[in-house]
């Protein structure tokens, strides 16, 4: 049964990393997009 629960923990741990870089990634792409499209804001 632990073992199994440090599984889950695992993929828990990997899912928020994910979610994390996934977060990041839409974040940066919409601010780059906003100075691309309105360069004077």
């Amino acid at each position: 049964m632990a073992h199994y629960k440090t599984e889950q923990d695992d993929w828990l741990i990997i899912y928020l990393k994910y979610l994390l870089f996934v977060f990041n990634f839409f974040f940066w792409v919409s601010e780059f997009c906003t100075h691309i499209l309105f360069p004077e804001h």
